[in-house]
């Protein structure tokens, strides 16, 4: 086995990001190493964290998932 997937959670309503982190580490396989509401502040724990995997949320307040994404291309 090669240990558990690292996802980060990026999601404006808390009540999803925490649905969402109970759900995904339920499973055993999964381990959410950071879930955010704000696309700045994911940006900056998204370079921190590294996560293997990003689940993002594309309708995100004032700004879309795929302007963050776009950003988060851009960074490599």
């Amino acid at each position: 086995m090669t240990g558990k997937t690292r996802v980060m959670l990026v999601d404006d309503h808390a009540l999803c990001r925490s649905g969402l982190t109970e759900l995904l580490e339920h499973r055993g396989n999964m381990s959410v190493v950071a879930a955010e509401g704000e696309p700045v502040k994911a940006l900056i724990k998204l370079r921190e964290t590294q996560p293997d995997l990003l689940v993002l949320d594309m309708r995100l307040g004032d700004t879309d998932g795929l302007s963050v994404l776009r950003q988060v291309r851009a960074a490599g």
